[in-house]
This record gives C-alpha cells, structure tokens and sequence, in this order.
C-alpha cells in the first residue's frame, strides 16, 4: 500500500520541473551569449548607426579602477567594451592593473612582477583619491569570468603577450570577446597567434609624430582586412583625417577608434571638456566619422549618445 510522504512528493515534483528548469538555464545562458554576441555584431558592421562606448581601465560607478566591482558596474550601465591593462606576476601569472608598480593603486609597494600571484590577489585596491577599498588585485582569468558573454573586452598592454594569452583566452571560452591592438598589420598579427581566428584586432595609427608617416603613405587603403582601426591625430583640419577619409573607411566596413581620455587622446578633445559641451568634443568627433570612442566618463557619454538617439 502507498503511504503519502512529504519527500516521495518533493521527489516526484522535482522529476517534473528538472526539464523546464533545465530550459530556463539554458535560455538564460542563451541571452547572456547572445548579449556579448550582439555586440560584436555590430562592431564588425560599420554601417550600423550606433556610436560604441569602451569605459578606459573598465571605469564605472566610482570603483576602483580595474576592479571586479568596476566590471560589474560597467555591464550593468551598458557599455560596449571594458578595457583592461595587464600586467605580469613573479611566477608568470596576468593580473589586471595599469602600472608597473603598486603604489598607485594598492596597499602595495614595488613592481608588480616581484610579487607571485597570491601576494598580489591579497591586496587591496584603492578608489581615485587614495582611500583604501574592500576589492583586490584581480588576475585576468578572473575577470574575463566576469565579463563572459556580457561585454567585449580590450586587453590593453598585452603586445609582448599576444602567443601566451591565447590559451587563457580558450580556457575562459573568451576568444570572440576579446580585443587585441598593436602595430603590426592583420598578416603578422595572425601569425602571431597562430590557428586562432576568432579575436578581435585593430591596428592603432598615429598622426602625432612625423617620423610615423613614411609606414603609414597607404593611409587609409591598407586596412581593409581589418574591422576597426585606433587614430590618434594633432588636428582634425589635415587631408588624413577629413571627413571624405571616414566615409571611405566605413565604405570599406571599417568603423574609427578615438580616445578622450585625459591620458590620451587628440587635438585637445577630452572628457574634461566633453562635460562642459559634448558637442564640441563628442558631437565633433562623431560627425566627422568615428563611431567608437574609449572614455573616462561612460554614463555621461552613454546619456548624450542616448540624446543624440545614437543608442
């Protein structure tokens, strides 16, 4: 005879939801790679009418720099890529911070890379103005789990490291989120990293310096096997940067990066400025062709972009 019991009851209710909540995991895992998807989608489609935000050093929120609570806070807010810089430990692990030393940005002092990865993952990060938060030096694996399938991802410093960051690229299942810059043509950077197709590249392009222009007399004819192209120039006025050389660019699918960052960026145009009139900054440098542009200031540049029906 049958005797009704609270666990045989629990058992047989269980037996019948495990295929929907299966379902449900795996929709939801679906939109989370569909999110980080998407984006690609458009960066590689220069045509779109969307201007692309990258937060510099993944700020956002007032956390620290570089920190998983920055992270959070940018996918949260809605930006389009997190940079990232990274640095090497004494036992060749990649932690994510920007300087060479710790001073800055920790409780720490010294280089980076005279401490193992445990030393460096116990200490704290700092906010901007030098107090001490609750977050720690975070290693690259760390964060690309946290980014996985919601943002794209710029490594930044990584140039010495393209060979050796594949394989954590492949383990975090990250390729197609991944961004990669430098000097070298599309050719050299694929020989670089061998039989993986799926990272992102972009060649960066200076206008700064004079003795850049004899590598550079193609311009804009010898990237059309790139998606996207950083250019960084002393005036907006020269014939290398006008208007007619972005049209022919995305004619060729190939969308412009410009920073305005007080770090770096071109012909003074700076998110100090940009919040005081981000027309004569933004504004300008939208209208005369670039459609990606790296910020210290994310929520304000998404609110105008968001104005300017551009999002």
């Amino acid at each position: 005879m049958f005797r009704y019991s609270h666990t045989s009851s629990f058992q047989h209710c269980a037996r019948l939801l495990a295929p929907l909540l299966l379902c449900i995991t795996l929709c939801q895992g679906q939109s989370e790679s569909s999110k980080s998807e998407q984006i690609r989608a458009i960066f590689e489609e220069a045509s779109a009418p969307s201007v692309l935000v990258v937060t510099h050093r993944s700020n956002y929120g007032g956390a620290p720099e570089n920190s998983r609570a920055a992270v959070l806070k940018a996918i949260e807010g809605g930006v389009d890529m997190i940079e990232i810089d990274i640095r090497k430990s004494r036992d060749g692990h990649f932690v994510v911070m920007h300087d060479g030393t710790l001073d800055r940005t920790t409780n720490g002092t010294g280089p980076v890379g005279k401490l193992n990865l445990e030393q460096l993952e116990a200490l704290q990060l700092k906010y901007a103005d030098g107090r001490l938060s609750t977050e720690t030096v975070p290693s690259l694996e760390s964060i690309l789990l946290l980014a996985k399938d919601k943002v794209l991802v710029n490594l930044d410093k990584a140039e010495p490291y393209f060979e050796e960051l594949m394989p954590i690229l492949e383990a975090t299942g990250t390729t197609r989120q991944v961004l990669l810059k430098g000097q070298q043509s599309k050719d050299e950077f694929d020989r670089l990293i061998g039989e993986q197709t799926e990272v992102l590249y972009m060649r960066k392009v200076s206008f700064k310096k004079s003795k850049k222009a004899p590598a550079l007399k193609a311009w804009p004819t010898f990237h059309p096997e790139l998606s996207m192209v950083e250019v960084k120039f002393p005036s907006l006025e020269g014939p290398l940067v006008s208007k007619r050389v972005f049209e022919h660019l995305k004619a060729q699918n190939v969308r412009a990066w410009v920073n305005t960052l007080k770090v770096s960026h071109s012909a003074n145009l700076t998110d100090r400025a940009a919040l005081k009139d981000p027309d004569q900054v933004w504004g300008v440098l939208i209208d005369q062709g670039f459609s990606i542009i790296q910020t210290d200031e994310p929520e304000a540049l998404l609110a105008y972009l968001q104005r300017r029906g551009l999002r």
